[in-house]
């Protein structure tokens, strides 16, 4: 390929990324996990306290709050209304206590926050193209780029303020920084190699499985009986006993560089109150955690890291131990082994699917024509790092207890991305009907990324029954965040405007304590956002009832209502109904119960009903008159 027709090619796929990722922000609102992520990298930048989400990773939390400062709003103090909180450590409550005063102004903080992120997302295209490149040429890091670049998926988190994006980058950035140390050691290979690990476990827990990782590396190096390297002014060969002292010298520098990089990033503090802080919910966070316990109360009271990273640890591994799950109707508590396999059936583009097929093909041919490179581990071939890294991050995927977004793969994707540069063999030669296929691939991409645009979150391919019918398959982040409730309010507002006499009732999936502007006339806000603090249930009729997919489907309802509709659940909800009929005074605590229990049964009615509509295909809309409501409650 011609080379400024190459650079031309790279240049337009990166700028229509940025562009696209860019104006898909537009009238997005805060998710679920943004509305405490940027509260905390914008708490952390002021104090230089990470005490609010310190399982969000520090890096990831931080850069976006930079482009908040950088962009002149203010950051959050420390007010005599906040202390209280900030000394519970109540992450919900701070994170309202920053966000919701910005009202509809959030929208533009948000926009700074999220371009920052823009700048990662531009950072791994050219990590996927540039390791592509190095194994399969020109015309492989394109292919991988194209497929990176033109994703849905990576697009959708892309422009969120979340740790997905950055965490794949800087754990994909030691992974070759560690290859590069089996290589060659030397003194820059494993100062760089301690400075990406560091910052990767900066970004998110997921990156301690670059341990079993390098683990692998270097059994397959001590494997091959080639020399190393060693280069510190003077380049030298190494074998043998020698060979592994040197590997187990340069692990335990980078491992210190590592440490060192996490704590430069807290400040060399232990613990900004000096010790144990009383704020940590240490008690909650040690329960349960299995062997797993020992090694973080060592980390923490040997203080070998900091006290609010060992936090998160503790917080994550405890919290992933079992999450409540959805796939295709069904409920369980500690996932499928198939979660991910499923999700990449229904979540991934056909063209990315057609062009992983025309992988495997050209494996099977490049294997059969004789290649016999796989009989010693050279360092110089840059694919057995990606082949051993995406097979440890999918046999993670796969045994994980936590089934809650495809976005959790992205180590695993990513991997894959790089190897579908295999595929660009298909270029050589005269074979043209796998280079047929490869475009027409590459073309069905680009159309389904272009059709999907701006709602990349909702992104589900059309034989799975495309965004319309992907809340009928998973949820959560994977099609409602809570991203479109502005988009809502707007719909709301344009419907008014128009003379529709409608009451509007809405049960949004996003923070409890947010969207507080969300007062529009004649619109009843509904569970889980806003309960009723007086004794008596909200009333409700006849209207357009504005459903979050993630709610239709029973994923946040308390008090025994959590899941598919049940007998018990029947029995449970029409005793609080005769309860609230007998009522004679005010129970507050009685009228939250039963409102959770009637907006739970009305969504399992409707979940049985084609919605009317859909705002940014995360949102249902119903019209509903008085005889359906009836019958649905």
């Amino acid at each position: 390929m011609n080379s400024n027709r190459h650079y031309l090619l790279l240049a337009g796929l990166l700028l229509l990324f940025a562009l696209r990722a860019d104006h898909s922000i537009k009238n997005k609102w805060v998710t679920i996990d943004e509305y405490i992520h940027l509260a905390s990298g914008c708490y952390a930048l002021s104090t230089g306290d990470s005490r609010v989400v310190p399982e969000a990773g520090l890096l990831s939390t931080l850069w976006p709050a930079l482009g908040v400062k950088l962009a002149g709003f203010p950051l959050p103090s420390i007010t005599e209304q906040v202390r209280p909180l900030w000394k519970q450590g109540n992450k919900l409550a701070l994170s309202a206590a920053y966000m919701d005063p910005f009202g509809l102004e959030l929208l533009s903080v948000l926009r700074c926050a999220r371009r920052m992120v823009i700048i990662e997302g531009l950072l791994l295209a050219l990590l996927t193209y540039y390791w592509s490149r190095k194994i399969f040429g020109l015309s492989g890091g394109l292919v991988s780029l194209a497929v990176f670049t033109l994703s849905p998926n990576f697009l959708a988190h892309t422009r969120l303020t979340n740790t997905d994006i950055m965490s794949t980058l800087f754990i994909w950035l030691a992974i070759a920084s560690i290859w590069l140390v089996i290589k060659e050691v030397s003194w820059w290979t494993v100062p760089l190699c301690g400075l990406t690990i560091g910052l990767a476990l900066l970004t998110k827990f997921s990156s301690l499985l670059l341990a079993p990782i390098a683990a692998i590396f270097v059994l397959l190096r001590l494997w091959n009986p080639r020399p190393i390297f060693v280069n510190f002014g003077k380049r030298q060969e190494v074998t043998g006993w020698n060979l592994c002292l040197v590997i187990l010298f340069s692990a335990l520098a980078a491992l210190l560089i590592a440490m060192a990089v996490v704590w430069a990033f807290h400040g060399f503090n232990f613990s900004p109150s000096g010790g144990i802080s009383p704020h940590l919910k240490w008690r909650f966070s040690l329960t349960d955690l299995g062997s797993a316990k020992k090694w973080v109360l060592l980390l923490r009271d040997y203080q070998l890291m900091p006290e609010t990273w060992v936090y998160g640890l503790a917080n994550t591994l405890k919290t992933t131990q079992m999450r409540g799950a959805f796939m295709k109707g069904e409920y369980r508590g500690g996932g499928w082994w198939y979660f991910f396999p499923f999700a990449f059936l229904v979540k991934t583009p056909h063209g990315t699917q057609l062009i992983f097929l025309l992988t495997l093909v050209c494996f099977v041919y490049w294997v059969k024509r004789g290649y016999r490179q796989y009989e010693r581990v050279d360092p110089n071939q840059w694919w057995i790092p990606v082949a051993i890294s995406t097979t440890v991050f999918l046999v993670t995927a796969l045994t994980a207890g936590i089934n809650i977004g495809y976005r959790h793969a992205f180590p695993t994707l990513f991997g894959l991305m790089i190897l579908l540069g295999q595929c660009s063999t298909c270029l050589e030669g005269s074979k043209r009907l796998a280079k047929g296929a490869l475009f027409f691939a590459l073309a069905m991409l680009f159309i389904e990324s272009l059709l999907i645009h701006p709602h990349y979150l909702a992104f589900f391919n059309e034989l799975s029954g495309g965004p319309e019918g992907g809340y009928k398959l998973l949820v959560d982040s994977n099609v409602d965040w809570g991203q479109d409730v502005e988009l809502l309010r707007q719909w709301i507002v344009a419907k008014k405007q128009s003379g529709d006499k409608s009451n509007f009732f809405a049960a949004l999936f996003g923070p409890e304590t947010g969207q507080p502007y969300f007062e529009v006339p004649q619109t009843t806000l509904l569970e889980p956002i806003k309960l009723s603090k007086a004794g008596r249930p909200k009333a409700i009729g006849p209207g357009i009832y504005c459903i979050s997919a993630h709610i239709l489907q029973g994923m946040t309802f308390r008090f025994g209502f959590y899941g598919a509709w049940d007998k018990r659940k029947e029995e449970n909800y029409r005793k609080l109904k005769s309860q609230m009929e007998l009522q004679t005074k005010e129970d507050v605590h009685l009228t939250r119960r039963f409102e959770i229990a009637r907006i739970a049964k009305l969504c399992s009615g409707l979940k049985n009903k084609e919605p009317d509509g859909h705002v940014g295909y995360s949102i249902l809309i119903f019209d509903l008159d008085e005889k359906e409501l009836q019958e649905l409650l």
